[in-house]
């Protein structure tokens, strides 16, 4: 399972983190339809990935093409 979360400042993604990981479960929005739900309880490890620190200003924006 992977949930993305757009944070910007790396004070903002620890607080994010102990807020988010400070509650009893989690619940999204599948993709194929329906919710999901994390019992926190539960949860052995989890990563956290930096991602992109800017995007280049002569970048093509894409979104992923559903079939």
């Amino acid at each position: 399972m992977m949930v993305e979360v757009p944070v910007k400042l790396p004070a903002e993604s620890q607080s994010f983190m102990q807020f988010m990981l400070s509650k009893a479960s989690i619940h999204m929005r599948l993709r194929g339809g329906g919710i999901g739900v994390l019992n926190l309880a539960n949860l052995a490890a989890y990563r956290v990935y930096p991602g992109v620190a800017q995007i280049p200003a002569d970048a093509w924006l894409a979104e992923p093409v559903r079939d």
